[in-house]
């Protein structure tokens, strides 16, 4: 499996391809676990977690550097075959929170097919889980509760 980390880029890649969204911040390094999974089914991954982590919010070039993260992110989402999100219980996950509900609403106005397949897990304990394991199904798409059955639906 070709494996992309960012901030790097591909001029091309193999399919089918995965995009691993989900919390990173606070969340132990879910990613790694899931490419065992994975391996075997996917040609490309894209994981948005950086190996020399993230800035600090107080750094100067934060908010530069972020606005670069939040470009790869919506590149390689929209590119890839399938996106995996799945909810540790350690992270509080705003962004995949928000990313969830933006597939949600695409999904809702473009259509089921125009999309990347969606795979969602969330780990029990994470607060307001209920809310996805309601709404999801509407659009087809199940909650999971492990990252192996998560890995295996994607």
């Amino acid at each position: 499996m070709q494996l992309l980390l960012a901030p790097s880029r591909l001029e091309s890649f193999e399919r089918p391809s995965i995009f691993l969204g989900g919390g990173i911040t606070g969340a132990p390094d879910w990613q790694t676990e899931a490419l065992v999974y994975l391996e075997k089914t996917f040609a490309t991954c894209f994981n948005p977690r950086r190996p020399e982590g993230f800035l600090p919010p107080e750094h100067p070039d934060y908010l530069q550097n972020y606005r670069k993260q939040v470009a790869w992110e919506h590149q390689y989402l929209l590119q890839a075959d399938v996106v995996l999100f799945w909810l540790p219980k350690e992270a509080v996950s705003i962004t995949t929170r928000f990313e969830i509900g933006w597939f949600y609403g695409m999904k809702f106005s473009k259509g089921k097919d125009s999309l990347p397949a969606l795979a969602v897990g969330i780990e029990p304990g994470v607060n307001g889980d209920t809310y996805y394991r309601v709404v999801l199904p509407d659009i087809g798409v199940p909650v999971y509760t492990t990252l192996e059955d998560t890995c295996n639906q994607a």
